[in-house]
């Protein structure tokens, strides 16, 4: 063959195989309009096993140095079916409107079930972006943690396109993904392992499907927990996003301190697609988004007949019949318990500070110290509230007790509030329990007045 046909055939060759590799080639860097609006569905199906610990059993404290003590444990059935269906809306950087008009859930755990949803009240939400994912608050009121929990899920909208390369690939072009994209994604407080790689499956001239898959290990709520993930996104090419992403998580979560261990496997569907005109979320509700919101959460309890708004850094430990426990995090640490506790009502009665500080002496007994402060004043609600704070020792630990009663001014219903924390914790705790005191509030009634110390 003469040198010249030849040279002739392998440059033709070059020129396709350089076509083939062009026209499979795929720019995924994301760009969506300026003020894009979604409208977004999210189907969640868990089974698995929760590990639950006997609280009541589980000593309060432990020697600097020593690990918690786990306690007895056991192992729970659970599963969740779940559907959201929201609208989203940019509201300021890294802050976004939400509306949602769908907001259920099945949970079954044990014998035991609940189906949480939203209120009309709590449809509107306001969408903040962290590092450790979406934090959701209602700007028309605090949401319970069973409503926070059920529209907290894994794979936050806003870091969707976290997932993408930011450049052009060519068909079968792997890439990793950034652990700060993940932690956010999966909602963690830290990432010690990301080991996510997602490639380009096929494309179209409307969409590039892309695989994504690999490990993800850190830290949530003081529990460790490995996810070992596989799924499906769709990237949209006419609205330059990802507008679909179908995962399967495999999760092994440790018992946390105030939180449960888990092993299972969540599967989870996201649809989201750019709408041009939403139904909800117009000018008047994105002003009232605009508003203050309410960070803090409520805990309504039909049993003790009061509700409490708090700070998320409280958990719920056990509820049920006249006493609640709470648990308190602190940078993933446990630092305080609380107890509160339905006491007789005595209408026309009122407990004197004299008395009650005398109580609480005799309920701490040989192992009291000091007399740290005492009073009283009237809440938010109008409610009489006392006060005593004080010290002890058990097993060379210094703890500090803080007792509180608090009485409503109507019917006289009683509610009693026990925090226990080590001496080394008053810091990180606070006075967070306080504020459990001072925002009590009898189930039913309004807010009549800003806490007034009595003189």
């Amino acid at each position: 063959m003469p040198r010249s046909l030849t040279a002739a055939l392998l440059a033709t060759l070059c020129g396709l195989t350089a076509a083939a590799t062009d026209a499979a080639e795929y720019n995924l860097t994301p760009s969506a309009k300026a003020g894009q609006a979604y409208q977004v569905e999210v189907q969640l199906k868990v089974g698995g096993d929760l590990t639950v610990r006997d609280l009541d059993a589980a000593p309060a404290t432990q020697k600097e140095g020593e690990e918690q003590a786990e306690g007895p444990v056991r192992k729970l059935p659970m599963s969740v079916e779940g559907r959201l269906a929201y609208e989203e809306a940019p509201l300021a950087e890294k802050q976004t409107a939400r509306h949602y008009s769908v907001a259920m859930a099945t949970i079954k755990v044990g014998d035991g079930g609940k189906t949480p949803n939203l209120t009309d009240g709590r449809r509107l939400v306001v969408a903040e972006q962290t590092p450790q994912g979406v934090k959701l608050a209602c700007p028309n009121g605090p949401l319970t943690r069973e409503q926070l929990d059920l529209i907290d899920v894994v794979g936050g909208t806003p870091f969707l396109d976290g997932l993408l390369p930011g450049e052009s690939l060519p068909e079968g072009k792997a890439w990793a993904v950034d652990g700060e994209v993940m932690g956010a994604l999966l909602g963690l407080d830290s990432v010690s392992v990301c080991e996510i790689s997602n490639v380009i499956d096929e494309g179209t001239a409307g969409y590039v499907k892309f695989q994504v898959a690999g490990v993800v290990h850190g830290e949530v709520e003081g529990a460790t927990t490995e996810f070992d993930i596989r799924g499906l996104g769709l990237f949209d090419r006419h609205a330059s996003c990802v507008t679909r992403l179908n995962l399967a998580i495999k999760e092994k979560r440790s018992l946390g301190p105030a939180t449960p261990g888990f092993v299972g496997v969540a599967k989870i569907n996201i649809k989201r697609d750019p709408i041009s005109k939403p139904e909800f979320l117009i000018a008047d509700a994105l002003a009232a988004a605009k508003g203050q919101t309410d960070a803090n959460l409520v805990l309504p309890s039909q049993d003790l007949g009061f509700e409490f708004q708090h700070d998320r850094s409280w958990f719920v430990a056990s509820a049920g019949g006249p006493r609640v426990s709470l648990r308190r995090m602190h940078e993933g640490a446990l630092v305080a318990q609380a107890t509160i506790t339905r006491l007789p009502s005595k209408a026309g009665v009122e407990p004197s500070l004299k008395q009650f500080e005398a109580d609480v002496r005799s309920s701490i007994g040989g192992a009291f110290s000091e007399l740290i402060s005492a009073g009283e004043w009237t809440n938010q609600a109008g409610c009489g509230c006392l006060g005593v704070i004080a010290r002890g020792k058990v097993d060379d630990i210094e703890l500090e007790h803080r007792h509180y009663l608090v009485r409503s001014p109507g019917d006289g219903r009683t509610v009693s509030l026990v925090v226990t924390l080590a001496a080394g914790d008053l810091a990180a705790v606070a006075d967070a329990d306080k504020l459990l005191a001072d925002a009590a509030r009898p189930l039913g009634s309004a807010v009549a007045q800003k806490a007034t110390n009595k003189k």
